[in-house]
């Protein structure tokens, strides 16, 4: 991302050893990483990690660490560089500086102490375990407060989710889609044992301390904050698992208003679409339910349910979501919550957690600001050529797919033809009017509490307004947070997302042979090309549309391989917390997983058929296709506290590291001939599963 030495190196000498500095440093890392004493062909992870796992402790404020992690690091030391000597004078480049300023003036914050929320509180009378007498001066049904909540700019999806999104079986309109809430706590699994499980005992300890905080009396908080745990609980069974909803049709439910009144009227509707959205919706209006089932539970909930217990659990939100923004006694209690939920001993550094805030918060204004500071075209071109090489060798793998009927196959093709890419950045982020007019009408202050809110209300405006309006596939501002270490894959635009942040070591460096460059940032472009055709994005078309183009054959055939993968990858455990791998909600990833370590394999194969054999890297006894693999498990070399070891495998949609790479590997053939590991072995199952 930085600019490079410009002395000349040679990626070819003479023996055979690549002599550039970045090659240097990258062998260096391999060593110090590679553990000689695993064999690679029992235990890649290992075998690849096991140094670095050694060498790497867990910072006390951070609950994993891992290859990811490391790189954003590098990139948080480019922003904070950025924020901290920011010439530009744009009005975008404005509002980063005051975020940021606001966020780190902890003087203030502290002197203000709770009374951000308390102002807050007053708009709903008062918060009732803390004041009964007042609220019930002004006492509100759960309608009102939710409305009051979208207008202030608070999160207001805490009984029901409201959203305007594309159509997903026409994405050129928008429409309004109805769901089940968000939950506090990370996953639903985590309140069905309720007080037997420590998170859930540790998240009843931080609402009663907050009541606490604010006024309310030990017995009073003990009891009423119960009476809200409880509550949400209810939330949490009536709301449908993740397992369950991977299905996208069955998710697609459509209604008119009209029928949504019919089938749930103790919610109203009429009332509720009107205020949230600030519009007359009409009677024949379509909403698509995500959830009918939930809806249909809450409906009869929210009328058996005391009025004080909801003004409670709503306020209650309100509380948790603004613990982050508040002064430091707040985030002690906080802290607290977290060091149980993740195993995170010690809070990050202001400028640290200031900076984060910023970069989400603003993505679309600091990735300008990184883009148009380092931007690099040169880096961009040749990420764009890895990803042309990994794209025809995707419409390869289809038309050579066996197992496809050929109408199916050609409509496979067809979505790999279609297949949108954005890499490193859209060149809208280098002109400041674009981005100014994003945020026109974004206003900021002085204090850092009420920006938190004015932020989040500026994003749902922004989304509600759309519901008339008509989209394009290539609309530059959902490409737009570029100042990331991460990959995406949009289904509803058919479009793969190679953010700027994420072309750097260990996934990319331009001075590096291409067996590094592939085996990092291709097996990475691989996963999200495959995430199209994996047990999700398969569901829609070419341009992006849920849409069923499978024959019956070739859709059973499927299932049959998808199968496989869950049933593999559920029998991985970790013992030091006593779970497995949950096959069902992992499958998307584990089956782009395995398709990317192959479409990265065959595409630098392709490559080095074209352009030679590469030079090896020196003090390294490893071919070019052992360190492709190499470099592929590298990447997600990871640690992880047991608390969020647990919490990766109850409620990530991502295997934990380990078995990513073992259980991705173990799938291709490539690999097990690559280091010569026998049938049988742990590395080379006899048995692989595989669609891609």
């Amino acid at each position: 991302m930085l600019e490079c030495d410009k002395k000349v190196y040679s990626l070819n000498d003479e023996n055979n050893t690549c002599s550039h500095p970045a090659c240097i440093e990258v062998a260096e890392i391999f060593l110090k990483s590679i553990n000689t004493s695993i064999d690679p062909c029992e235990d890649f992870y290992s075998f690849t990690c096991g140094g670095w796992i050694q060498n790497n402790d867990l910072p006390a404020e951070r609950s994993s660490i891992s290859s990811f992690s490391q790189a954003d690091e590098k990139l948080q030391v480019i922003l904070h560089e950025l924020f901290a000597n920011n010439t530009n004078d744009q009005p975008f480049s404005d509002k980063i500086s005051t975020l940021y300023k606001t966020c780190m003036n902890t003087k203030k914050i502290n002197n203000r102490g709770s009374k951000p929320l308390r102002d807050v509180l007053t708009h709903f009378g008062a918060w009732p375990v803390v004041n009964k007498t007042l609220w019930s001066a002004k006492e509100r049904g759960w309608l009102p407060m939710i409305v009051k909540l979208r207008e202030l700019g608070f999160n207001y999806d805490v009984l029901l989710r409201l959203n305007v999104d594309k159509d997903l079986k026409n994405n050129s309109i928008n429409v309004i889609y109805i769901d089940q809430p968000s939950l506090a706590l990370p996953d639903r699994k985590y309140y069905m044992n309720k007080f037997n499980d420590s998170v859930y005992k540790a998240y009843y300890e931080l609402m009663v301390n907050s009541a606490f905080i604010l006024g309310a009396s030990q017995t009073k908080a003990m009891s009423e904050m119960r009476e809200v745990i409880e509550f949400e609980t209810s939330l949490a069974e009536i709301s449908v698992s993740n397992e369950e909803r991977r299905d996208y049709n069955s998710l697609y439910n459509e209604f008119t208003k009209r029928e949504l009144i019919k089938m749930a009227n103790n919610i109203r509707f009429d009332e509720y679409l009107n205020k949230m959205l600030n519009i007359e919706t009409k009677e024949d209006e379509r909403i698509i339910v995500l959830s009918p089932k939930y809806i249909e539970k809450f409906n009869e909930l929210i009328v058996n349910t005391d009025k004080k217990v909801l003004a409670n659990f709503i306020l209650w939100r309100v509380v948790y979501s603004s613990l982050p923004h508040l002064s430091s006694n707040w985030l002690k209690i906080y802290a607290d919550f977290k060091k149980v939920l993740y195993g995170q001993k010690k809070t990050p550094s202001r400028s640290n957690y200031c900076l984060s805030y910023t970069r989400n918060s603003l993505s679309v204004a600091v990735s300008a600001l990184f883009v148009q500071r380092y931007g690099s075209e040169e880096t961009k071109t040749k990420a764009t050529n890895i990803v042309d090489f990994m794209n025809n060798e995707t419409i390869e793998t289809m038309i050579s797919s066996v197992w496809m009927q050929n109408e199916t196959k050609a409509n496979a093709v067809q979505k790999a033809n279609e297949t949108l890419k954005f890499i490193a950045y859209a060149n809208e982020m280098k002109y400041p009017k674009f981005v100014n007019d994003y945020y026109d009408k974004l206003s900021l202050t002085n204090n850092y509490f009420e920006n938190y809110f004015l932020i989040s209300k500026f994003e749902t405006d922004a989304e509600f307004v759309k519901l008339r309006k008509l989209n394009t596939r290539n609309e530059w501002t959902s490409t737009s947070g570029v100042a990331i270490v991460n990959a995406f894959n949009d289904f509803t635009a058919n479009a793969v997302y190679i953010p700027h942040g994420i072309l750097q070591p260990p996934f990319f460096n331009q001075h590096w042979p291409n067996y590094l460059n592939f085996g990092g940032i291709g097996s990475v472009i691989g996963h999200e090309i495959t995430h199209g055709f994996d047990d999700q994005g398969r569901q829609f078309d070419e341009y992006g549309n849920l849409n069923d183009w499978w024959d019956k054959k070739t859709d059973e055939v499927y299932r049959q391989k998808s199968q496989c993968v869950v049933k593999q990858y559920n029998g991985y455990a970790a013992p030091e917390v006593g779970m497995n791998v949950n096959g069902v909600t992992t499958q998307g990833e584990n089956i782009a997983d395995i398709g990317g370590y192959k479409l990265a394999y065959k595409s630098y194969k392709k490559w080095e058929k074209l352009n030679g054999m590469e030079n090896l890297l020196p003090s390294l006894n490893y071919t070019q296709d052992q360190l492709f693999w190499i470099n592929v498990a590298y990447t997600w070399c990871a640690k992880f506290s047991k608390e969020a070891l647990r919490n990766r495998l109850q409620s990530d949609a991502h295997s934990p590291a380990m078995f990513r790479v073992n259980g991705g590997l173990a799938d291709v053939q490539e690999f097990s001939d690559s280091f010569q590991c026998k049938t049988g072995s742990k590395m080379n199952r006899p048995e692989k599963c595989s669609i891609w």
